[in-house]
């Protein structure tokens, strides 16, 4: 367990001119933010509290007891500093310049430190307040912090914000300052510099050998990357971990880590504790700068197991679809992985991924153990928790410690087997009791997230005696969820045009010439209150928007392949106008599209893989509205397969090896080159060695060995196939002779030897034959 150091001195508190009484006005709901609120004394006459200032980051012990960061401990960032402050003891009320809103301020300082991030024992917002923290400049913001963040243990933990001055502040409706529960009971201060504040050198920054999830070695796993998290918890730790899944699938937020990270002692505190930082990742393989700026705090200790080093949080608030995450899949069968990989947050920097030179394989203990090679990157401090990933993208095991000596040029490691902790972790993540296996992962959205603009529509108006012609216009394409939606919608003018919901489809009514801003709502079908909303305008005239006509069908491809697309007879324009046609895709990675005048040519590009193709027809010449399609592409890539079986093999020690061509036991049908990982069952009874597709068999010791040999594709999916081998090994021949022949000259000796092996046991006799030569 971590020990966190904590210091004896007081804090000092420095007190600023008290800028006068909060009087009682009418409250209001919301409030802006305190940045935008004017008539507050400048940030000089704000009250001071002063943390005393902790030891330089030279003097620090990288592996001492305040520090247990070696290779198998969370890797510890921060020092904690006691302290009880808040607006009823500490800091300045003022009201602003609006007579209605009250706004209480305190700035900390650590002089030294090169991060500060804050525990507050109590927290509960009123409505219509807002908590944010700040540097002076306003340069970097945490929160804000409302009522909705306002939980039943009362506790709320920031993220980290860089320096060692920070500006805390609350705005309230002053009719509801009475109501504001703020106590901060811990200032966490950064000793170690990752974010490069010391002029872009790193203290106790990542491996260089790390490689970042962007680059070729995440292809196969863009989804599950979405699924990890970097873990700080105590204000002071860093972890990883991952989302995962459960068989009911109601997107649940719960989060798999390691049990020594904060959770063998006091795991319900520690987890209120807790803050994720999502998406921390550079956007190109070795290019960019990751953000901290997607974050939640606190959570819920769900199950731990000792034994396997494996810990189940549920994080306190949903998940917030805009973070576009992914509930990871598992696999609890304990099956030897060919091809584990783990993603993780080393030494809590920017994400990174790990590919493993052996199969990971799960021995007598609770832990699949493997290993990684020069230039598969690397495991460290603050990688525990992290999800190992078995072959097909699930959750296997959970990182838990590597070899000593481990690092760039390779080492041992360990990781947590998901079924070890089954019975702990079992009910939450399969709470009826299917007695499922395995399981995929799914998308974390939690409420609809609008997906595009609405397209601006135009109706022809009636004219005297003729009926109103209505344009339907239907709304999934702008949106989606994980669950159902339910849609709504209301006209700012029902003199121009009125508006009716039926399922997804929204029905425009002209009614006289004019214009109205259609807006539309998107909600949760099984909670309202999550919700989107959308505008778009419609403008009643003399003429008439596009319209799609049927439907344009799903289709799938193989790698490299194509499909053309009919656009001129999938739109249809009521008054006969010219339309330009547009389309994209939503992942060029997969799919792209190109157009030639009415035609459309969908390419497949890399798969396994899906991607939705947007079309739109403009009436450029008329009303300058545009109808829209939309179809999803599938990009298959078929995995490698098997082809016959591999014979059985007969080996004795002593007596030589065998060599095994790969390349005749496995195809790939689009021809990409394979890569192959053996496994023995026994490699004190038979080894291997492996160069490019031939496998040299190696006799150890008498015995029968199975070998498993996973083939995949170079570059390309996770997906693989298996073939095994059958090896008896025979041991060494009882009796061996220097040479078998022997020739001796008349008059004159000559020696031979004998040896007696381990085999056959008992008396050995040897008889010489001679032949007289010529």
């Amino acid at each position: 367990m971590v020990r966190s150091l904590h210091l004896a001195a007081s804090a000092a508190i420095v007190l600023g001119a008290w800028a006068g009484t909060a009087s009682a006005q009418p409250g209001i709901e919301e409030g802006p933010a305190p940045s935008s609120i004017r008539g507050l004394a400048p940030l000089s006459e704000v009250a001071v509290l002063e943390v005393p200032r902790m030891a330089s980051v030279e003097s620090r012990s990288m592996t001492g007891p305040e520090n247990p960061d070696g290779p198998n401990d969370p890797f510890v960032f921060a020092d904690p500093f006691a302290v009880a402050a808040g607006p009823s003891s500490h800091g300045r009320w003022e009201v602003a310049a609006d007579g209605r809103t009250a706004v209480w301020r305190l700035r900390v300082v650590s002089e030294g430190a090169v991060s500060l991030n804050f525990g507050f024992a109590r927290y509960r917002m009123p409505p219509g307040g807002r908590l944010r923290i700040h540097t002076p400049d306003d340069g970097e913001v945490v929160g804000p912090y409302t009522e909705a963040d306002n939980e039943e243990h009362g506790e709320l933990w920031t993220p980290v914000l860089p320096g060692g001055e920070a500006v805390i502040e609350v705005a309230v409706p002053v009719g509801r300052i009475g109501e504001v529960e703020l106590e901060i009971g811990s200032v966490n201060r950064g000793f170690r510099d990752l974010r490069g504040l010391f002029g872009g050198v790193l203290i106790g920054g990542r491996a260089a050998c790390n490689i970042d999830v962007a680059c070729s070695q995440g292809d196969p796993y863009r989804d599950q990357i979405r699924s990890v998290g970097l873990m700080q918890y105590g204000g002071t730790v860093g972890c990883s971990g991952a989302l995962l899944n459960n068989t009911a699938e109601d997107g649940k937020p719960y989060f798999l880590t390691a049990l020594h990270c904060g959770f063998r002692s006091d795991p319900e505190g520690n987890a209120r504790s807790v803050v994720v930082y999502w998406n921390y990742q550079k956007p190109g393989c070795g290019s960019g700068s990751g953000s901290r700026s997607q974050t939640q705090s606190g959570a819920q200790y769900r199950a731990g197991h000792v034994a396997s080093d494996i810990a189940l949080l549920e994080l306190d608030d949903a998940l917030d679809p805009a973070h576009e995450l992914f509930l990871a899949g598992w696999d609890v069968s304990g099956s030897v992985v060919g091809f584990p990989v783990a993603v993780h947050h080393p030494r809590r920097d920017l994400k990174s991924i790990t590919t493993f030179s052996v199969p990971a394989v799960p021995g007598g203990d609770p832990f699949f153990g493997s290993q990684w090679t020069q230039g598969g990157g690397t495991i460290e401090g603050g990688a525990s928790g992290s999800p190992m990933f078995n072959d097909i993208g699930r959750v296997a095991g959970v990182s838990s410690s590597i070899g000593f000596g481990s690092g760039c040029h390779g080492g041992r490691y360990y990781a947590g087997r998901l079924g070890s902790a089954w019975a702990s972790l079992g009910s939450w993540l399969d709470p009826g009791s299917t007695g499922a296996t395995s399981l995929d992962g799914m998308e974390a959205g939690t409420g609809p997230l609008s997906v595009r603009a609405l397209d601006d529509k135009a109706l022809k108006a009636p004219g005297d005696g003729e009926s109103a012609e209505a344009l339907q216009v239907d709304l999934a394409p702008f949106f989606r969820s994980l669950g159902g939606i339910t849609f709504t919608a209301t006209s700012s003018d029902g003199s121009a045009a009125t508006v009716s919901v039926s399922g997804s489809v929204v029905s425009l009514t002209p009614v006289a010439t004019g214009s109205s801003t259609i807006t539309v709502t998107a909600s949760d079908s099984g909670d309202s209150s999550r919700s989107v909303t959308g505008t778009f305008l419609v403008t009643v005239g003399s003429n008439r928007s596009p319209e799609p006509s049927g439907t344009l069908a799903d289709r799938s491809l193989n790698e490299g392949g194509t499909s053309q697309v009919a656009l001129a007879s999938a739109f249809t324009d009521g008054d006969g106008d010219t339309l330009t046609y547009a389309a994209s895709s939503t992942d060029t990675s997969v799919a792209t599209v190109a157009l030639s005048g009415s035609s459309a040519t969908v390419t497949a590009v890399n798969g396994p893989g899906t991607a939705t193709i947007d079309v739109t027809a403009t009436d450029t010449g008329g009303s300058n509205t545009k109808a829209r399609h939309r179809f999803e592409v599938t990009v298959l890539n078929e995995p490698p397969r098997a082809v016959g079986s591999l014979a059985d093999v007969a080996l004795r020690v002593g007596d030589g090896n065998e060599v095994v061509d790969l390349a005749t036991a496995f195809t790939e049908p689009e021809g990409e080159p394979l890569t192959y990982r053996p496994w023995s069952s026994a490699s004190s009874v038979a080894r291997a060695t492996l160069s490019g597709s031939k496998l040299t068999l190696i006799p150890e010791g008498r015995g029968d060995a199975t070998f498993t040999v996973w083939a995949r594709e170079q570059g390309g999916s996770y997906a693989s196939a298996t073939q095994t081998i059958g090896v008896r090994v025979k041991a060494a021949r009882g009796v061996t002779l220097s040479t078998d022949d022997l020739a001796v000259s008349e008059g004159s000796t000559a020696t031979y030897t004998v040896a007696l092996n381990s085999e056959p046991t008992g008396e050995v006799t040897v008889t010489p034959s001679v032949a007289s030569g010529g």
